[in-house]
């Protein structure tokens, strides 16, 4: 191989081998193949090429691309089908089972087209043809089509978004009198976030039309790369709580910050903690009513929760504190987190029984919420950290929240 294809390093993760991309900054790369013995499968997947899957020299396609993406050594080249006498195209497949939970894929690949495409309309001039048909590319995910569009030099053709196309016109090779075209198709905005949730994916390329002459004509792909994203791009799905994030998002109890994120590491504050805690015993599509002074706090007023603060207030969840106030961004800690839980899966009158020392944990002995922690553990709602303690005074963090608030509410887990 004259060219560097990708760069070679790889990160180790929970749940994924991620090699060094320039497209998965906010996904987990789940399948990558160069085609030339660099291959990566992430870990609990199984992958399968089928139909068209040999591999040969790019020639003269050798360096298109950009410095960490481009063609080298060999590409999967599918000229299959034929002119005389007509035969269709045979596709190519990629199938890949055991997937983690994900919301969407990416799907990045080198495209090369390769001789003499005809476009969708006759040519112009001498010796132009005067009967071309189309000849389309199409891909499709677990058979609906994503992308099908005609290539070649004549009538409406595909219109590549700016930065896909690399090269056209030129002969690079095979059959050498006919000019060929180069793609980066992962900058098409077409690949990217493709809704899919199943465990398995299958991908299919094919070329078909009335046009379509395998003898004279085929495609090829390189440096194959599939990615999975989450909801929030900073809780991807190697991320220990996902699954905990996306349940709670599917249930409509949060939809992150006004910039995509979720901030899972960011502690949870009073604030936060009241709509989280409304929105898990009404439903997601509950509005509190407009405040109305009904609450004796004196620091909410015009602040962005004070409806649900004074809703929450109003059903008995929270007094506040002794000097009449709520502190709505002040961070929650683990204790009050078991008090408002427990209160909001058993009504605002709810008290812990007498703690009889059920639970397991070595740091709550006569705290003010021991009887709360017991009770939250005996419920199965949490079980601590792995050497024995809950950490009653840690604040809670937005990724803990997610998990409390799943095992308090039963919500179901992608």
């Amino acid at each position: 191989m004259s060219q560097l294809k990708r760069p070679s390093i790889f990160i180790i993760s929970a749940f994924f081998v991620l090699s060094a991309s320039p497209f998965q900054a906010n996904g987990s790369q789940a399948y990558f193949n160069d085609f030339d013995g660099g291959r990566v499968v992430a870990p609990g997947i199984t992958d399968t090429l089928g139909g068209i899957t040999s591999t040969e020299s790019v020639q003269g396609y050798d360096g298109i691309g950009s410095t960490s993406n481009m063609f080298g050594g060999k590409f999967l080249r599918n000229a299959s089908g034929g002119d005389f006498p007509k035969v269709p195209g045979s596709p190519t497949t990629l199938t890949l089972t055991g997937l983690p939970p994900h919301r969407s894929v990416d799907i990045n690949f080198l495209l090369a087209i390769i001789d003499s495409w005809d476009g969708t309309e006759p040519g112009e001039g001498p010796g132009a043809c005067t009967d071309c048909h189309p000849d389309i590319f199409t891909v499709t995910v677990d058979g609906d089509p994503v992308f099908s569009e005609a290539f070649g030099f004549n009538g409406p053709v595909f219109v590549p978004p700016p930065g896909v196309l690399l090269t056209e016109s030129v002969p690079l090779g095979f059959i050498s009198i006919w000019d060929d075209a180069a793609y980066d198709m992962g900058l098409d905005p077409t690949f990217d976030n493709i809704p899919h949730t199943a465990s398995s994916l299958t991908i299919e390329w094919v070329a078909s039309g009335d046009g379509w002459q395998g003898d004279d004509e085929s495609w090829a792909i390189d440096n194959l790369e599939v990615v999975l994203h989450s909801t929030f791009p900073d809780v991807p799905t190697s991320h220990w709580a996902w699954q905990f994030v996306e349940a709670i998002f599917s249930a409509g109890l949060t939809s992150g910050f006004p910039d995509g994120t979720y901030r899972p590491d960011n502690p949870v504050t009073r604030a936060e903690m009241a709509v989280f805690i409304k929105k898990g015993i009404h439903g997601s599509i509950y509005t509190p009513p407009t405040p109305n002074g009904s609450h004796p706090f004196s620091d909410i007023a015009g602040h962005w929760a004070e409806a649900w603060i004074e809703d929450l207030y109003d059903d008995g969840f929270t007094s506040g504190f002794p000097d009449g106030t709520y502190r709505p961004d002040n961070q929650v800690t683990r204790a009050e987190m078991a008090v408002f839980l427990k209160k909001a899966i058993h009504g605002s009158a709810y008290t812990s029984p007498a703690p009889d020392g059920s639970h397991p944990f070595s740091d709550i002995a006569s705290h003010w919420a021991e009887a709360w922690i017991e009770d939250l553990f005996d419920e199965g709602i949490t079980s601590g950290f792995p050497d024995g303690t809950y950490r009653p005074e840690n604040t809670a963090t937005r990724a803990e929240m997610a998990v409390f608030l799943v095992n308090a509410f039963g919500l179901p887990l992608p």
